[in-house]
């Protein structure tokens, strides 16, 4: 027993100083919106990892740590939410009234918070530090609150986790709408640490439930602290660094009124191409390719383009889209591809050279693109041409 304490306590201090060291680097952008959901997020993490240390150095707290655990919970979700949205909007984030809806369950958690922090001492450790039944009115009134906010919190937390799959999705859609390479953008840490999330909260109520039937087949505390740990170590290191997908095109954030008449605008606009017009663009976007090599540039984007080619970005959007059949993203990428056949063949240089030679900025994403375009990877390329 006194082996697991001291792995909590390990667990618990490498979560708080990870988190610690994280939030003191991120103090010169204290100013920037779209960090403070995440440094919420952060702080929560580092605060539901902290009860080893706060149980062995602060024991006069602990009936006020427990208290505080449904809040905790109930700022994480909604920060979580609101961070992940920073991480993929078009515009810079900005706080507005509609995110205030998502803190409303926050009411109900620290009406229990308070009726846990309430309890008798007695009652309170008959109702979290062991199997005494409950007698006391207010005592079993806080047991069925708690209850009904674990079982709450569990519906949230896969509301959100779903929701966070499904706009990611077609957050994705639009990185390819506005750009060649997706190295930095995808996001996919993002899908591991909500799944981990999920997995934590399972195991943490397996914990709580089956502890004492199961504690001989590694199930405790001990593993809870260990993930917590992990998800802090998760979100502090790809949180820190990590940029919203459109921050190289980002423009000024617009008010509501400014979105509904800028959207109506583009509609009116995509619906003013006739035949002729897609014809003209896409003569532009292959001269911009075959005559000027704008590809090769590794940094191209949407905008880029449109500022090369003198044609609105939603005229070229629409256009690879509707006239042309395919997104920027594989228009630019097949375009590479097709800059990198002959380079194989011909030239002696490495497979990363030659890829970033056309505009890739990771072998990665040159052999991934490669083999989506010729069902082959580079080497099996060069193999069988050769051979012929």
């Amino acid at each position: 027993m006194k082996r697991f304490y001291m792995l909590d306590m390990y667990f618990s201090s490498m979560a708080l100083a990870v988190a610690a060291f994280s939030l003191f680097l991120l103090l010169p952008q204290h100013k920037n919106p779209a960090k403070r959901p995440f440094v919420c997020v952060l702080t929560c993490l580092a605060l539901l990892a902290s009860g080893p240390v706060i149980f062995s150095t602060f024991p006069a707290f602990r009936q006020l740590y427990i208290a505080a655990i449904p809040v905790i919970f109930y700022l994480l979700l909604p920060c979580f939410w609101l961070y992940h949205e920073a991480l993929i909007s078009s515009a810079p984030w900005q706080w507005h009234k509609n995110t205030n809806k998502h803190f409303l369950p926050l009411l109900f958690a620290l009406l229990v918070s308070l009726l846990i922090l309430l309890l008798p001492e007695q009652d309170f450790d008959n109702l979290f530090f062991s199997e005494i039944p409950l007698e006391n009115t207010m005592a079993k009134m806080t047991a069925t609150s708690f209850f009904a906010l674990l079982v709450l919190w569990c519906v949230l937390s896969l509301v959100y986790v779903v929701g966070m799959f499904k706009r990611t999705i077609e957050y994705r859609s639009r990185i390819k709408q506005m750009y060649a390479n997706e190295s930095g953008k995808t996001l996919l840490w993002v899908h591991s640490f909500s799944l981990l999330l999920v997995f934590t909260w399972i195991y943490a109520l397996a914990v709580l439930t089956l502890g004492n039937r199961f504690a001989q087949y590694g199930l405790s505390d001990t593993g809870v602290f260990l993930l917590l740990l992990v998800l802090v170590w998760l979100m502090a290191t790809n949180g820190f660094r990590q940029q919203p997908g459109f921050v190289e095109v980002f423009s000024p954030a617009p008010d509501n009124s400014e979105v509904g008449a800028q959207t109506n605008k583009a509609k009116y606009q995509r619906s003013a191409l006739n035949q002729d017009d897609f014809e003209r663009i896409a003569t532009k976007l292959v001269h911009a390719i075959s005559q000027d090599a704008l590809h090769l540039d590794a940094e191209l984007n949407l905008l880029k383009l449109a500022k090369h080619t003198g044609v609105p970005s939603q005229y070229l959007s629409q256009t690879l889209n509707q006239h042309l059949d395919t997104t920027f993203f594989d228009f630019i990428n097949q375009a590479r591809i097709e800059n990198a056949k002959p380079m194989l063949l011909k030239s002696d240089q490495t497979v990363l050279d030659i890829a970033l030679a056309v505009g890739f900025n990771a072998r990665s994403s040159f052999y991934k693109a490669f083999k989506q375009s010729t069902g082959m990877t580079p080497s099996e390329y060069k193999k069988q041409h050769n051979a012929g």
